[in-house]
């Protein structure tokens, strides 16, 4: 990380269930970020019903997308996705299309949205409608994104943060292969990663795009 101009420091005493991180600061940003090889369980047991299977990603604005990408590509071994226009980069870290996603910006600034997993597409729509019961309505969708593929729906915390919830996410089990598993609703066979036109379908495949999610 030095050889690459990054400071890197090795702490324990963060936070419990994780003694053992490495801390560094985002280019451009300042943000703290933590690289932990695990994490010890939290002891809850059960499991809600509607809870989501997990954090699936987060998006974030950024004056440097190149920077930005290089970055999380380049040192921290994220690899590239997918891109829309020149603008909008998405990268993953596993299996899943996108564990983070950057999109340009000299206006905006901070989190764009955070993205929960959904085990399908009934647990999905049952969590709208315990939202919908308890006064959060939906934002945006349901959907189909083109870059990923994945089912979504957008809705605003209580602090006025968008929130993603989502499933049906393309996923590449085999690096080798080189292209998402195949699904039904692909544009082509084989599909890999590419750089999407800047169109309504690549935003919502399905049909309207709410403006202001894409402002940047």
């Amino acid at each position: 990380m030095k050889d690459a101009g990054y400071e890197a420091q090795r702490r324990s005493d963060i936070a419990p269930g994780t003694p053992d991180v490495v801390v560094m600061t985002e280019p451009g940003t300042g943000i703290e970020l933590h690289l932990i090889e695990g994490q010890d369980p939290s002891g809850v047991d059960g499991r809600a019903p509607l809870r989501p299977t997990k954090l699936g990603h987060v998006a974030a604005f950024t004056p440097e997308l190149e920077r930005m990408q290089n970055f999380y590509q380049d040192l921290l071994g994220f690899k590239w996705s997918d891109t829309i226009g020149d603008f909008f980069v998405f990268l993953r870290c596993n299996a899943d299309h996108h564990a983070a996603n950057f999109l340009a910006s000299t206006t905006k600034s901070g989190m764009h949205h955070i993205a929960y997993e959904m085990r399908d597409p009934n647990h999905l729509i049952t969590m709208i409608d315990h939202l919908a019961k308890n006064d959060f309505r939906l934002h945006w969708g349901p959907g189909r994104h083109g870059p990923g593929h994945n089912l979504f729906t957008y809705h605003k915390d209580p602090d006025g943060n968008t929130i993603e919830l989502f499933t049906q996410l393309d996923v590449i089990h085999d690096e080798s292969k080189g292209y998402w598993e195949p699904r039904p609703w692909h544009e082509t066979y084989p599909q890999g990663p590419r750089t999407w036109e800047v169109d309504v379908a690549t935003i919502n495949i399905w049909g309207p795009i709410n403006e202001q999610e894409i402002e940047h």
